[in-house]
């Protein structure tokens, strides 16, 4: 997605990073995926765990506020969580501060912990600082699951292990053919908000779209109870974070399948906006990221299950597409657009955000 531009660039590549570090940690065969679980064979519970970094030079436009700042790191880890269905309880904290931190930074920083913590009902237990060249916030959260035994006997503990509860957790891999492709929300608000705040003079603030866009930025957030309700009828899940185009890409190789959309998820102000403006909506659309929406597939059967619960919850559900024939390798599997189901198809390519890579800084 758009990002802050850095001063130089990585000799590798983000994605490569990843790789080495989770073919060395996690083993070759293991899929990269949102959060990690870990199953207690003496007790049955199970736990999941996710842990996300923002860094001011790369993630915080300056007319962010560290209070935003803060709120905004949590969101982004709980983002994760809502994309699985689960529900994060506790979380701890780090923050690098740079020299000249005031009293007055710190409690805007707790303040903005305090704001997320409130919101999705999560408790921060513990924490770290540290002085550097500048603000670094990780969060790290914790889900445990509803079969967790706390203070078992060992008769509870044997029949746990007897006859566990089987709990549904949506993988990024997963989507079968004729299965539905949806959305939580709609794109391209975040990638004009962006631009928006990074070029100050050349787009008007006074735009009612612009001013939602930024909000978008600035005050992030996320579909938690609609993830909890409803990923029982995913076959696949992922956060939208890194992309639209990414995430669907990413979704499609690990689901050796192919993803063939119909419709652009935005809005009619924001096509109107980008005809206006000399805008590409495409890029703001797939290529924008941190729009924090849930993508995920689901049977057709399924799907009138899924839409009863985003109109209970009154979250904006869009169907995007279906999921296509089985791919024969990884590389294969391509994710199309073809509106409406009429005319030239155009191939969805992996263009998420590089954090490594300051060439890949773009503007809509």
């Amino acid at each position: 997605m758009q990002k802050l531009p850095l001063k130089d660039k990585i000799a590798i590549s983000e994605h490569d990073a990843a790789s080495i570090m989770q073919k060395m940690l996690c083993g070759e065969k293991k899929s990269p995926d949102d959060l990690g679980y870990h199953a207690s064979s003496r007790t049955g519970a199970r736990v999941a765990v996710n842990i996300d970094t923002l860094v001011q030079s790369t993630d915080m436009p300056q007319c962010m506020t560290l209070r935003q700042a803060a709120r905004k790191s949590m969101v982004s880890c709980a983002s994760d969580f809502a994309a699985k269905g689960q529900n994060p309880k506790i979380a701890a904290v780090s923050v690098n501060m740079p020299y000249g931190t005031t009293r007055a930074d710190v409690t805007d920083i707790a303040r903005g912990f305090a704001d997320a913590a409130s919101e999705y009902g999560i408790r921060i237990v513990a924490g770290d600082t540290n002085a550097g060249k500048e603000f670094v916030f990780s969060v790290c959260m914790t889900s445990a699951h509803p079969a967790t035994v706390t203070a078992a006997s060992a008769a509870t503990v044997s029949a746990v292990k007897s006859s566990p509860l089987k709990v549904h957790i949506p993988r990024r891999g997963g989507a079968r053919m004729g299965d539905k492709i949806f959305v939580t929300g709609p794109f391209g608000y975040t990638a004009l908000g962006l631009d928006a705040l990074l070029h100050d003079g050349s787009i008007s603030k006074r735009s009612a779209v612009v001013r939602k866009a930024i909000t978008y930025v600035l005050m992030p957030s996320i579909r938690m109870e609609f993830g909890i309700k409803g990923s029982r009828y995913f076959t696949s899940a992922m956060d939208s974070s890194d992309g639209l185009a990414s995430t669907l890409n990413e979704m499609a190789r690990q689901s050796m399948h192919d993803f063939k959309l119909h419709t652009m998820p935005t809005t009619e102000e924001l096509i109107t906006y980008a005809r206006r403006n000399c805008k590409s909506i495409e890029r703001m659309v797939f290529e924008g990221g941190e729009e924090y929406e849930i993508v995920f597939t689901t049977p057709a059967d399924k799907a009138f299950n899924i839409q009863k619960i985003a109109k209970r919850l009154r979250v904006p559900l869009i169907e995007i597409g279906e999921v296509g024939e089985k791919a024969g390798r990884e590389e294969t599997c391509a994710v199309t657009y073809q509106r409406d189901g009429l005319g030239d198809c155009t191939i969805i390519k992996d263009s998420g955000w590089d954090h490594f890579n300051s060439a890949r800084v773009r503007h809509v």
